[in-house]
């Protein structure tokens, strides 16, 4: 049966066209903020066409032409800005004009608002500039706040709806998880309809990333255009046989259109590969210029922090992009497991698509896998056949009971070494079994424990090696159960056999930290770019690879041959390395020339000064110390999250949170509530500010319920003294006190008690409850 779609646009050229219109101009916002380009035309001495044949007043005929010639060459690149600018405004018209049609896909529409809100911030900017009154930017900077909010609200609401199964209804964090939406955007969904609208910096940064993630998500799977369809490395070539054949602006408009099509890693691999291939000094100077350029670009956006999943249904990078190199490229092939848990520790979910077969590596904390892991197997994505060790620490197999447990499967196979939790199965050396269509061999690497097994995978999509603590990213783990010799053997020869393509898959994220040692001993361009990328990326798990861990240059750094003292003595610089900087780090008693600190006098000397409070604890009445409890409590359950600095917790771990800071929720009733405040949309997380605002309530009110109960403590302490009467404690009620306690206390010690409590105004007057509270608190009786 013929099956008819009803389209807004008359052919799929006018979709193409429009497509072209929307990025193949490479406007100037998709990579960097039109600021830049009004500062840089005002460096330049940027004129409209009327200024061009205006008159100079250089009185040198040479710098007169040279002046001439410098305004017509600006006065181009500015017909160049308003035709792009051009081309947007057709492209919104023209979608808006299929919107009133009906059936306009919702990627096209959210492609139009995105822009039309940036085309209104690029005006508002120019009319500023052009009038120079300041009051045309604050009465419309709001006008341009809510276009972004209302077209990001739009476009992720209007998205993630359409994935909403109307029988089991999933938070909007949990669908952004499946079709690999940054969680960031749902946060800042939330913010723009619920909140404060965010500032300008954000907008126009989010604006742009969700331009770049439609991209990749709709508009690149369009067949039809040889310019947008051109590979990453045809698109370098040409870039670099262009550059500086135009102005300056132009070149950086033609890099920010490579950076919005592809992500940063996969254009700095690119670009090592054309290294070593291209002819000629001029072409590598090139190639590490351009490097330089888009590095130093992505380190002035605020960083985006990694998604705690990787995108499930993210279009596959093209087969050119996705080839493997060395110099630590960044990996983009196909084979993408599931890491779950904080950045600095991690579990996998390994899934056969075919068989929906399914086991889990090192689910050391249930209550961030069980999840993951329940959804998952209720809605029938997977079969959860095994959990599987690659060692018995108990950040890597300390959870497999409760999870057994969590999920009612005491009978799960639990795959390890000897030592793990629970084992009911131990693979031998070189053992292959299956997983569904994925091939599995077990490899026996003792070291770092004795029990240490890494796991080879490999399938018709790629090959990955999961290595637990034994190989990092840069670096290995500590001998704790073997020697140099052993872990000579577990890296060079067992995981160094693998071929050369297998991504490697670590259990913690330390490449941050292993490559500060790295730089430290070897500074050549391979392990330079990796260190360019751990500053840049919070994870880097599944981006390199075997291949990429084989540079004799570290080993060189060494002074030795023999590759077992080779290890050696890599293992024992690291050592020393990290030694070294906890000295450097750590608060000294004693200055570097080992001379004492000098005595401080009086009350310098009396009491350390009290640590800075921030701007969060002022407004919420905390003191630095209570503000660091509440982050320490936070850190404990959090989860990284796009868009979040401190992450978020999951709300199923607030309750635990509230208990580890000792101001549980006083009932149910309390819980729900704080609940709702926390999570309103039932997104299934809290983020930092609103839980540290409930913290410091509940410090509030237990200061309260405190300052009560010591209330009625001093009370009844002052009524023993004055045998249940009022008023002040006299000398007769301290002989009563002496005579029933059977101490015989001189007349004139009960004289100075007085005295010395009510600062001397007389024994006559007794002592008042204050000055009573003041003399138990100097004694020690209570704080």
């Amino acid at each position: 049966m013929v099956k008819y779609i009803l389209t807004p646009w008359r052919d799929r050229e006018e979709l193409l066209l429009v497509r072209h219109q929307f990025y193949a101009a490479s406007p100037s916002w998709l990579g960097e903020h039109s600021r830049m380009w009004h500062q840089d035309t005002t460096k330049h001495g940027g004129l409209s066409e009327g200024d061009e044949e205006g008159k100079d007043d250089l009185g040198n005929p040479e710098a007169g032409e040279q002046e001439r010639r410098r305004r017509r060459r600006m006065a181009g690149v500015e017909r160049l800005r308003r035709n792009q600018r051009l081309q947007l405004h057709q492209a919104v018209a023209r979608v808006s004009m299929w919107m009133q049609r009906g059936n306009c896909p919702h990627m096209v529409e959210s492609t139009a608002l995105l822009t039309a809100a940036v085309l209104s911030d690029e005006e508002l900017m120019v009319n500023t500039k052009a009038t120079g009154v300041d009051n045309v930017t604050a009465s419309s900077a709001y006008a341009v706040r809510a276009a972004y909010s209302a077209a990001f609200s739009r476009f992720v609401t209007g998205l993630l709806d359409g994935h909403q199964d109307k029988q089991r209804k999933q938070s909007m964090y949990s669908l952004a998880r499946t079709i690999g939406l940054p969680a960031t955007f749902v946060e800042l969904r939330h913010q723009s309809t619920h909140e404060q609208l965010p500032s300008l910096a954000k907008l126009r940064s989010a604006a742009k990333k969700a331009l770049r993630w439609i991209w990749g998500y709709y508009w690149r799977h369009l067949a039809g255009d040889d310019l947008l369809s051109e590979t990453c490395e045809d698109a370098l070539l040409r870039y670099l046989r262009e550059e500086g054949d135009h102005d300056p602006d132009a070149d950086r408009r033609s890099r920010l259109a490579l950076e919005r099509r592809w992500d940063v890693g996969t254009l700095l691999s690119c670009l090592s590969r054309l290294q070593g291939t291209l002819p000629g000094n001029q072409a590598y100077v090139k190639c590490m210029r351009l490097s330089r350029d888009i590095v130093e670009a992505e380190e002035k956006e605020d960083q985006e922090p990694p998604q705690p999943f990787p995108p499930a249904a993210a279009p596959a990078s093209d087969s050119q992009d996705g080839a493997s190199a060395t110099g630590w490229a960044v990996y983009q092939g196909n084979w993408k497991p599931k890491p779950i848990g904080a950045v600095n520790n991690y579990s996998y979910l390994i899934i056969d698509d075919k068989s929906k077969d399914a086991v889990i590596i090192d689910p050391a904390n249930p209550p961030e896998v069980v999840p993951v892991l329940k959804e998952a197997i209720s809605s029938g994505r997977i079969n959860l056949t095994a959990i599987v060790n690659t060692h018995h620490h108990w950040d890597h197999a300390g959870g497999n009971k409760n999870l057994l447990a969590e999920l009612g499967t005491p009978n799960l196979t639990i795959i390890g070494g000897k030592d793990c939790e629970g084992v009911t199965q131990t693979p031998k050396h070189n053992e292959v079994t299956k997983l569904g269509d994925i091939k599995v061999t077990n490899i026996y690497t003792p070291c770092h424990t004795q029990d240490s097994i890494c796991y080879f995978l490999e399938d018709s999509t790629g090959k990955a090696v999961f290595t637990g603590d034994t190989l990092f990213i840069s670096g290995c783990g500590k001998f704790f159960e073997g020697t140099a010799d052993q872990m000579h053997e577990a890296l060079n020869k067992r995981l160094g056999a693998l071929p050369d393509e297998t991504v490697v898959y670590p259990g913690h994220e330390y490449t941050k930290s292993n490559v500060k040692f790295t730089v430290s001993v070897s500074q050549t361009d391979a392990i330079k770019k990796l260190q360019a990328f751990a500053d840049n990326n919070q994870v880097t798990t599944g981006k390199f690879t075997i291949g990429d861990e084989k540079d004799p240059e570290i080993q060189k750094a060494t002074g030795e041959t023999d590759p077992v003292s080779v290890m050696g003595k890599l293992r024992e610089m690291k050592n020393n390395f990290n030694k070294s900087r906890k000295r450097m780090c750590a608060p000294q008693g004693v200055s570097q020339n080992k001379m004492p600190p000098k005595r401080k006098t009086g009350a310098a000397a009396s009491a350390p000064k009290a640590p800075p409070r921030s701007k969060l604890a002022k407004e919420h009445n905390i003191s630095a110390q209570e503000e660091g409890e509440i982050k320490e409590a936070f850190s404990l359950f959090a989860e990284p999250m796009d868009g979040e600095k401190n992450g978020v917790i999951p709300i199923d771990d607030f309750k635990s949170a509230l208990i580890a800071l000792g101001i549980p929720a006083s009932s149910p009733a309390e819980l729900k509530e704080f609940v709702s405040i926390l999570d309103p949309e039932s997104d299934g997380f809290a983020t930092y500010e609103p839980f540290l605002a409930i913290c410091a309530l509940k410090f509030h009110s237990r200061e309260d319920n405190t300052a009560e109960a010591h209330r009625h403590e001093l009370e009844e302490a002052f009524r023993l003294f004055t045998n249940g009467q009022g008023g002040p404690i006299t000398l007769a009620h301290l002989r009563r006190v002496a005579a029933v306690l059977k101490e015989d206390v001189d007349e004139e010690v009960l004289k100075d008690m007085i005295l010395e409590a009510n600062g001397g105004a007389g024994v006559a007057r007794g002592v008042e409850l204050a000055e009573f509270d003041g003399v138990m608190k100097n004694a020690g009786v209570w704080r």
